[in-house]
């Protein structure tokens, strides 16, 4: 691979793209197709295109389509259109809903392609430097903040795991642009319930219906958490979703206001009903009946995931074997029945660490998890040599 940034160019005339590349290449690594199909063929192959400049006259798919599901595919790519002046109207459709960087007019000078590339590959860096430091800064550490939390309050947190993990699912089946926003909702969506007396918490866990008092407390902690959160650069867009989860709660004929505030109280709800002893198909078809709260392409998403259970499966394994990553399917509790880790709680370093501080008050010495097909191998082979060492 080389260090240049890579650019995309899209016509259907091969003297334009022989142009194009003549222009482009002492800069730029510069991938060519001839229409919009070619050039979403080579997309899926590369990940590293910074801007895809395409025609706006194309046969079967014009620009404007073609730049659509560009967006779609690969979001963070800069987009820009070469048009003609007839061709405004059909300019304007790209830019919105293409997103378009910028258009350019034709006939464009050299000059003119290159410095509006150069700003297309700048914006590009400036896109995947914000997510860069998104996912390195304030996710993780929101994540570590779950993490130490959920070690003192394992019921509740144990369920912000559990939402987290089913909404990044969803997320990408509706390809959503910018999962972080709802993934970190779902991480937050149950510091609400961190204060709560131990009772209503288990209320919570278990999908019980909580009383008055306890559910005006319960808005009341979530409202202050979202104050809270309202003070931290970049979290506006994911307390706007808790605020939408809060009104719910305290007033459910109240609208969700964004796809992300539907799909977290999808999940929730979701959650809820399973708590309940319902199936993942039974608790599937109560949501289906109310398409007008939840929407039809949040809960499509949703019952997609219903034939994916061979993305994990379930083994036994010791305590001491647990790895990173496994998903606990039974409470793990102290003989006298102190609940250390939840079902549904993802297994992490630390986690593992606090485990080894009751290795010796386990009510069980083996517990039942949610592991990838390759590693359920890897244990049950190693099973089988100590049982025949």
């Amino acid at each position: 691979m080389t260090n240049k940034p890579v650019i995309l160019c899209v016509d259907d005339e091969r003297n334009v793209i022989e142009g194009l590349k003549l222009n482009l290449s002492k800069q730029y690594t510069v991938l060519t197709g001839v229409s919009g199909r070619e050039g979403l063929d080579i997309l899926a192959k590369r990940d590293d295109v910074a801007v895809v400049v395409s025609d706006m006259r194309m046969p079967e798919m014009d620009g404007a389509e073609f730049l659509a599901e560009v967006r779609r595919r690969a979001p963070d790519v800069v987009r820009t259109l070469l048009t003609g002046y007839s061709d405004i109207d059909a300019a304007i459709r790209a830019v919105n809903e293409g997103q378009v960087f910028r258009f350019l007019m034709k006939p464009c000078s050299p000059e003119h392609l290159i410095a509006t590339i150069a700003a297309g590959v700048q914006q590009y860096r400036l896109i995947t430097a914000e997510r860069e430091v998104l996912q390195k800064t304030l996710v993780g550490s929101v994540k570590a903040l779950v993490e130490v939390l959920a070690l003192t309050n394992p019921m509740a947190l144990g369920r912000a795991v559990r939402l987290r993990d089913r909404i990044r699912k969803v997320a990408t089946a509706l390809a959503l642009e910018q999962p972080w926003r709802v993934e970190v909702a779902a991480l937050l969506s149950q510091l609400g319930a961190v204060s709560l007396p131990e009772d209503t918490v288990r209320k919570l866990y278990d999908g019980e219906q909580l009383e008055r008092g306890e559910q005006n407390k319960l808005v009341d902690n979530m409202q202050t958490i979202n104050k809270i959160l309202g003070n931290i650069p970049r979290l506006e867009s994911v307390t706007g979703i808790l605020v939408d989860v809060a009104n719910k709660i305290s007033n459910p004929s109240t609208q969700h206001r964004s796809l992300e505030s539907r799909m977290l109280q999808a999940v929730i709800d979701l959650d809820t009903l399973e708590a309940q002893g319902q199936s993942l198909r039974k608790s599937m078809a109560e949501l289906m009946k109310q398409k007008d709260v939840y929407g039809d392409d949040t809960l499509t998403a949703l019952a997609s995931l219903l034939n994916r259970s061979d993305e994990l499966d379930v083994v036994a394994v010791s305590v001491g074997k647990l790895r990173d990553g496994m998903v606990l399917c039974d409470d793990l509790k102290t003989k006298d029945g102190v609940l250390i880790l939840p079902r549904g709680f993802a297994i992490t370093e630390s986690s593992r660490e606090h485990l080894s501080n009751f290795k010796s008050r386990l009510a069980e010495e083996t517990i039942r998890v949610l592991a990838p097909q390759a590693t359920k191998a890897q244990i049950e082979a190693e099973a089988s040599e100590r049982k025949h060492a």
